[in-house]
């Protein structure tokens, strides 16, 4: 087998006309390959736990929305292009600062539990009325901001607001 320390990358399998050993030169050979397809394998591990790092830097954990640092670098690439020209006749920019009233007092009286809960909700609201390129922030555990590219037809900060507000009302009536 092909392997080094517990992880077994495959076999070699070589031929001999006459019955003899593997040289000196073949095992050396095999050593150095065994490593060479580890090293590649915890290359692709470190690769991956990296990406997953970078991923928490400008995300928070409970919704998935940018944080601060993300929402910053998000935004700023969605507004230099929108400013370049891409289709800056057809669309505006819309940014929308929504606040979770007494979220302390959530926290306080039904346990942080409870509050996660109104975040992930309210998160998944948002995901529904904004539009797939919107970016999406939790600022401070209590606020969120969406920034979304919005046609001057198609859908208004108000029309936005009234269907997260009717979504809200929806959810708190059931």
């Amino acid at each position: 087998p092909v392997y080094f320390e517990n992880t077994a990358y495959g076999y070699s399998v070589i031929s001999f006309d006459k019955p003899q050993s593997h040289s000196e030169g073949y095992r050396i050979w095999l050593r150095c390959v065994m490593r060479g397809l580890e090293y590649f394998r915890r290359q692709e591990q470190l690769r991956t736990t990296n990406a997953k790092l970078e991923a928490n830097l400008i995300r928070e954990p409970i919704t998935g929305f940018y944080n601060y640092k993300g929402f910053q670098a998000q935004a700023e690439e969605i507004l230099t292009g929108h400013k370049s020209g891409s289709g800056a006749s057809k669309h505006y920019t819309g940014v929308i600062a929504i606040d979770i009233k007494n979220l302390s007092g959530i926290n306080n009286e039904h346990g942080r539990g409870a509050g996660d809960s109104a975040i992930i909700k309210l998160a998944d609201i948002i995901r529904k009325v904004a539009k797939d390129e919107s970016v999406f922030s939790l600022g401070n555990g209590e606020y969120f901001i969406v920034l979304e590219l919005m046609s001057k037809n198609d859908n208004t900060p108000e029309n936005f607001i009234a269907s997260i507000k009717e979504l809200l009302e929806n959810h708190n009536a059931g």
